[in-house]
């Protein structure tokens, strides 16, 4: 009898594995494929310079505000099959972003998160939250203001070639908003600097 409720529970375990595999499996998919919710052909198109999921090597999320921290996210690779979904779904969002004009990068004044993706070729591209930044002159000083572009990120391929200023607010959330902590893991600083 005991053999038998041994049997039966180790069916129900695994068939429940299954479905769960099935689900992240499909959910994964169809994070991957879905048309995004930008105007014109943007989705048929991606901007130029962003890469597939199969060129992504590996993903980082950068902190905003770097300082003194106990952990810091790991590094997301291709290679881990949960990592491989995670990367083509923010692969996916940037390939259905819109361009809204040239992009600057101004990481030191509004310290926005980012996300740095490592190519098959070698090659580094940024992404971080875009601010809109503003002066105000006396005679005396200047002083510069930085506000968070909602729903934008900058898009900055790291071979000099022009950074584009991207509508992406899913990539963005996932970003500012803090959804990153869901899919990637956190490690003691020194064990993600042995990873990279």
């Amino acid at each position: 009898m005991k053999r038998w409720l041994l049997l039966i529970l180790v069916a129900v375990l695994l068939s429940a594995g299954v479905y769960v595999y099935w689900f992240v499996d499909k959910q994964a998919w169809l994070d991957t494929n879905q048309v995004g919710t930008t105007s014109g052909s943007a989705a048929n198109h991606p901007p130029a310079g962003v890469p597939a999921a199969d060129q992504v090597v590996s993903a980082l999320v950068q902190l905003g505000r770097p300082g003194l921290v106990k952990e810091v996210p790991a590094p997301l690779r291709s290679s881990r099959w949960w990592d491989r979904r995670v990367i083509s779904r923010l692969v996916s969002w940037l390939r259905t972003s819109e361009v809204v004009g040239p992009g600057k990068a101004e990481p030191f004044l509004c310290r926005p998160m980012g996300l740095t993706l490592q190519l098959t070729d070698g090659s580094v591209v940024q992404v971080m939250g875009a601010c809109d930044c503003f002066e105000q002159r006396t005679p005396e000083v200047v002083k510069v203001h930085c506000n968070r572009a909602e729903g934008q990120l900058i898009f900055e391929p790291l071979d000099g070639s022009q950074p584009l200023r991207l509508r992406a607010p899913k990539l963005y959330n996932w970003l500012e908003g803090g959804d990153w902590r869901r899919d990637v893991r956190m490690v003691p600083p020194d064990a993600a600097f042995r990873s990279q």
